[in-house]
């Protein structure tokens, strides 16, 4: 029988128990789809606005006023709001459930204190923030109807039990504990995993490709395909995670440590992504020979220079947090300037910033990809889970031997 969980069941977080899902099995009826820190955050919105009335008159006011008046205006109705006990306490209770938590172990850009000023700052002013969180909120203050209605009506028509075979299909067989799933709305990242639990960003992954003028037009007829199979993307992440990290791994050096997270990156997002990349631009994007060939060339310099001890630790670090913002964005423009001018730049990035080209995804993608094409056997691709450093060898063989796009591990 499918899994779907009823709205007014969603309200509530179900505890997972101690049944267990074995490869083809349906998802056990304890799974948590958990949108309870989506309906808090709308309640401490609808309580925001309730609490400033005529908001919209004080915005036109403000706009009419010098700037350092207007920010010392702004900045008072935040404390007032930040003052106030029954926003303080409602926003207590949001930035302080299990969703959140697994929030801030997931990110290290917003804290629990930026958030409250974020959310202290409205109606009126959807302040400067990471990944534009401000502005994402205070568009939400209009729309707050919409959304709610269309929060709980898609959530409950997701298929687990689809999401759940998706995910197998790329596993060992195996007894699966399936993990809670738990929505949260504000674009700041994704889908992810982490501790054993899924997190799910509805505007991240869903409403934020959307364009601004109709990005809350018709929210009914969102195909709710697209989150079953980010959702078992996410399963894939978490089921694997016993075969990719297993315990007890040690490393004589820095550089045999750092060697063996890229290695164990690329396996890991590639072999997620067969459950929910398609056609599109994501996908071209992954195949694309001249983003292929930037990251293949930045990994074999950088496996290479850790060899050769010509590169610190530090600059490592610094390399790899670029590989999955700054250079993934310039590559995502370089992109549209080589390739598609269907729409203006800016329209382009707002709708597949979310799909830019990071280097563990572009070569997870890519390889795999090229091994798939020669086997056809998916067998092998689910044997790399448990050896990743296998991916570059079986992936060289797959391509001629003169290209380009080689790998030197």
């Amino acid at each position: 029988m499918k899994t779907r969980l009823l709205a007014l069941a969603l309200l509530v977080p179900l505890v997972i128990g101690a049944s267990r899902c074995s490869a083809g099995e349906a998802v056990s009826p304890e799974a948590q789809l958990d949108i309870s820190a989506v309906t808090q955050l709308l309640d401490v919105l609808d309580l925001l606005v309730r609490k400033n009335p005529g908001y919209k008159t004080t915005i036109s006011r403000l706009s009419q006023m010098p700037h350092d008046s207007a920010e010392s205006e702004l900045q008072r109705l935040a404390q007032k709001n930040g003052d106030d006990p029954e926003i303080k306490s409602a926003i207590d209770g949001l930035l302080g459930s299990p969703t959140y938590k697994l929030y801030y172990r997931q990110f290290r850009n917003v804290t629990p204190e930026i958030h409250r000023k974020i959310l202290c700052a409205l109606p009126y002013w959807g302040i400067n923030s990471p990944a534009d969180i401000g502005g994402t909120l205070r568009e939400l203050c209009l729309n707050l109807d919409s959304v709610r209605s269309w929060v709980t009506a898609v959530v409950s028509h997701i298929d687990l039990d689809k999401s759940q075979r998706v995910a197998l299909e790329w596993l060992p067989p195996g007894d699966y504990p399936p993990p809670p799933i738990r929505f949260l709305y504000d674009g700041n990242g994704g889908a992810f995993a982490n501790d054993g639990e899924v997190g799910f960003d509805l505007y991240g992954s869903i409403l934020g490709s959307r364009a601004p003028a109709a990005r809350f037009a018709n929210l009914a007829g969102l195909d709710v395909n697209q989150i079953e199979l980010i959702i078992a993307h996410e399963l894939q992440h978490i089921y694997a995670a016993r075969y990719l990290y297993p315990p007890g791994r040690t490393f004589a050096t820095w550089q045999d440590k750092w060697i063996d997270r890229l290695t164990r990156n690329i396996v890991s997002e590639g072999v997620a992504m067969q459950c929910n990349v398609g056609p599109g631009v994501r996908r071209s994007l992954m195949e694309d020979t001249v983003i292929v060939r930037y990251w293949i060339s930045q990994f074999n310099g950088k496996v290479a220079a850790m060899r050769n001890n010509s590169i610190t630790e530090s600059q490592i670090g610094a390399w790899y947090d670029s590989s999955l913002q700054d250079v993934p964005r310039r590559l995502l423009i370089e992109y549209w300037q080589r390739v598609t001018h269907d729409q203006d730049s800016v329209t382009f990035m707002q709708r597949y910033i979310g799909d830019r080209p990071a280097m563990a995804y572009t070569l997870g993608w890519w390889m795999l990809g090229r091994i798939l094409e020669r086997d056809s056997n998916r067998e092998k691709v689910i044997a790399l889970l448990s050896d990743p450093s296998a991916i570059f060898k079986a992936y060289n063989e797959s391509i001629p031997a003169d290209t380009q796009l080689r790998v030197e591990f």
